[in-house]
C-alpha cells in the first residue's frame, strides 16, 4: 500500500526543502497529506489484523 506514497512523500520533502516553485511545490501539502492518510490506513488494519490474529484454512 505504501509502495507509491513514500516515493511521492520523498519528492515532496524535496521540493519542500529546496524551495522548488511550480507543481512540485504546489503539490507537497496535497501528497503529505495522502501519505498520512495511507499511513494511518495501513497502522489501522495492521492493528486489526493483531486483534483478529491469523486467518486459519477451512474456517470462515
Amino acid at each position: 500500500m505504501l509502495r507509491w506514497a513514500l516515493p511521492s512523500l520523498a519528492l515532496a520533502l524535496v521540493a519542500g526543502v529546496f524551495g522548488f516553485s511550480g507543481r512540485a511545490g504546489d503539490f507537497a501539502p496535497l501528497v503529505q497529506a495522502v501519505f498520512f492518510i495511507a499511513l494511518v490506513l495501513t497502522v489501522a488494519l495492521l492493528l486489526a489484523r493483531l486483534v483478529r490474529g491469523p486467518r486459519v484454512s477451512g474456517r470462515r
